[in-house]
């Protein structure tokens, strides 16, 4: 890979990364840090919150977090997600559950909006996956100075304390 790709790979994360913090915390959840893989931290690699309970009643808020970060990083390249049909989409999710070790954003959300359908929170999965499609966007353009703002700050260090996180949140808020 060329020094170019891999740069973009990295802002690719760090806007990913960015837009989990900036949900999470406008969610009430508590930012411990938040980092992207450094050669000099690789251990540090994509993690974001603590605290997060995948409660029933927030399903939708927190798959509309999910879907957001994937979101941010078409819209960062000036591009949209492309659509997919649920029932593509849920199988999607079931194929990679199976050959994962760690589930990726979409194969959480499934999981969250099951679970809340399960608990009788949604009529349907599909109901969920839908409203949190909806969603996502709007909170996209609600919090994207403070998603860019953790972002480039992010891409700059490569890792963020929660404090570091509130700060530049706040500071980019209207």
């Amino acid at each position: 890979m060329t020094e170019r790709q891999l740069r973009e790979i990295r802002l690719d994360s760090c806007y990913h990364e960015a837009t989990h913090a900036v949900l999470g915390y406008r969610a009430g959840f508590a930012i411990r840090y938040v980092s992207v893989e450094t050669p000099d931290r690789p251990e540090l690699r994509d993690i974001t919150m603590s605290g997060i309970t995948m409660a029933p009643w927030l399903a939708v808020q927190v798959a509309t977090g999910l879907f957001a970060a994937e979101i941010a990083v078409y819209r960062r390249r000036g591009m949209e997600r492309p659509a997919q049909a649920f029932k593509a989409w849920e199988q999607d999710c079931r194929d990679r559950e199976l050959d994962d070790d760690y589930p990726d954003d979409d194969v959480q959300a499934l999981n969250v909006l099951q679970r809340a359908f399960e608990a009788g929170m949604l009529p349907s999965v599909e109901a969920g996956y839908r409203g949190a499609l909806v969603l996502a966007p709007l909170d996209l353009d609600h919090h994207w100075l403070a998603i860019v703002a953790v972002a480039h700050a992010l891409e700059e260090r490569g890792y963020l304390t929660g404090d570091d996180c509130v700060a530049l949140i706040t500071a980019a808020t209207i």
